[in-house]
Parts: C-alpha cells; structure tokens; sequence
C-alpha cells in the first residue's frame, strides 16, 4: 500500500505542486500530470516527501505542524519556536 493514500488531499496537492516546480520544470506542462508526480513522489519516498512539504511551508513563511505517515505530528507548531523549548529566560 502507498504511503500517498495516508495524505490529505490537500498536502498531496501540494507535494504535486512542488514537484511541478522542482522536479518537472523542464517537461512541458501538457506532459505533466497528477499521476507522473504521484510516481515521482512514491519514488522519492515518505521521509523526502515530508522534508518537501515542510521546506514548501517555511518558503512561503508558514509555521506549522505536519502529520507525517505514521500518523504523528512533527515541525513547529504555531506559537513555539525551536530555539526557545526548555530554555529558561532569567526573568523572575
């Protein structure tokens, strides 16, 4: 079974749009169709997919938490930072 069927529409849609812009730049756009960047991204793999989105969603200056394969929540969330967790201020 296909890692692609455990995606929302939404962010297989966009997984398609990175590979359009990234990996099928150079084919004509009458060539390009869901179903090649579907096999583009089962080739690429889960790991690579998710590492695609969150770069997508940190260009465009999203924060945000994504829903890898297994079903877990991973990035940053809105309203935490990375840098910041488990670091004490000095204030107090």
């Amino acid at each position: 079974m296909s890692f692609l069927s455990h995606l929302s529409k939404r962010d297989l849609n966009r997984l398609r749009t990175v590979v359009r812009r990234v990996h099928m730049r150079h084919i004509p756009d009458y060539m390009v169709t869901d179903r090649e960047c579907d096999r583009i991204i089962e080739a690429l793999g889960p790991k690579v997919a998710e590492e695609q989105l969150r770069a997508h969603f940190k260009r465009l200056g999203f924060e945000t938490a994504i829903i890898t394969a297994s079903g877990e929540a991973s990035g940053e969330e809105a309203g935490t930072s990375e840098g910041t967790s488990g670091t004490d201020t000095g204030s107090g």
